[in-house]
């Protein structure tokens, strides 16, 4: 394997474990927190300490992200076909297949795109059953008024 490739693909890693920690550590905190309530109702969920404690693995994620960035740069290192565009993979030549395939493409296209609309609502109604969005409304009011200097 090239060497360029090998460094493209530790880049991409980097890059994607930079951005898929802070959502794993939220869902940590999260359920630590639901624990915590449970335990004590008026336990604080979320404070300085308790984030602080995920914080440095996610500053080394970012420096190694942001070191490998300008390391490429400087290098010159960068993907030859990225400005071609993407080669579809084709398993099957028949050209009557194309026509039945394509109808296959568009349903499943369109199933996918109903299921995705069905969770998002799902997702939408639950927040507001269970009164996250009256808190982020409040939240939002106290920010406006405290930026204005009202609150």
């Amino acid at each position: 394997m090239k060497k360029k490739k090998v460094f493209m693909m530790i880049q991409s890693a980097l890059c994607f474990l930079t951005m898929a920690y802070p959502a794993v550590c939220a869902l940590i905190i999260y359920s630590r927190g639901l624990a915590a309530k449970a335990a004590d109702p008026t336990a604080w969920i979320y404070s300085r300490e308790i984030v602080g404690e995920y914080m440095l693995p996610f500053v080394i994620l970012a420096v190694a992200t942001i070191v490998m960035a300008l390391a490429g740069i400087l290098a010159g290192i960068r993907d030859e076909d990225q400005d071609k565009p993407a080669k579809s993979i084709e398993m099957k030549k028949n050209p009557a297949d194309d026509e039945a395939s394509g109808k296959r493409k568009n349903t499943i296209l369109t199933i996918t795109r109903c299921v995705v609309l069905a969770a998002a609502i799902a997702l939408i109604i639950i927040g507001i059953v269970n009164g996250s969005a009256r808190d982020t409304l409040y939240k939002a009011i106290t920010i406006c008024t405290e930026c204005v200097g009202l609150g």
